[in-house]
């Protein structure tokens, strides 16, 4: 037995919504349910679970993160396949962003970064506003702090507890 426990990255979160939409809404009215977007990566891992157990996977959901338990390994092509339709569409696609939801998004990295440097986290190479679009919004304060060796991995969730990591759904 396999246990799979899955974060709920910012690369990973829009579409399971459209899949459960269709769960929550009540399927069978001839009508295309609305979309179904997460407005938090908590939101999102709710939605991811709650798409597993449809897919009879129980799966609960904790914080920004999802597990479904021990997986037989005969089943493990099945469950991957499953997951990845969950969460597939859940993270809001950086793409479409608004110059004000890039603003708002990366002042929350900002706040972020300024709040570990109080912390004696510091690091020296943030990107800019323009720098961070341009990746998409893939960097990460706290693994550039894992990176240059300033903190260690099992650092984050007790630091995020004071710092908390930014949240990439613009309208939540």
């Amino acid at each position: 037995m396999i246990q799979r426990t899955s974060a709920t990255p910012v690369s990973m979160v829009v579409s399971i919504a459209i899949i459960v939409v269709g769960v929550l809404s009540g399927c069978g009215t001839g009508e295309p349910p609305a979309p179904l977007h997460a407005t938090s990566s908590a939101q999102a891992a709710q939605l991811a679970a709650a798409c597993m157990t449809e897919h009879g996977w129980p799966a609960t959901a904790s914080g920004d993160s999802w597990t479904a338990g021990s997986i037989p390994e005969d089943q493990l092509a099945a469950y991957d396949a499953d997951a990845t339709e969950c969460v597939k569409g859940l993270v809001p696609d950086v793409g479409t962003f608004t110059d004000a939801e890039w603003e708002k998004l990366y002042a929350k990295v900002t706040k972020t970064v300024e709040c570990l440097a109080g912390l004696g986290k510091v690091v020296s190479n943030a990107p800019s506003l323009q720098a961070y679009r341009d990746g998409h919004a893939s960097w990460s304060v706290y693994q550039e702090l894992i990176d240059t060796g300033i903190i260690k991995p099992g650092e984050v969730d007790v630091l995020a507890q004071k710092c908390p990591q930014p949240d990439y759904w613009p309208g939540g």
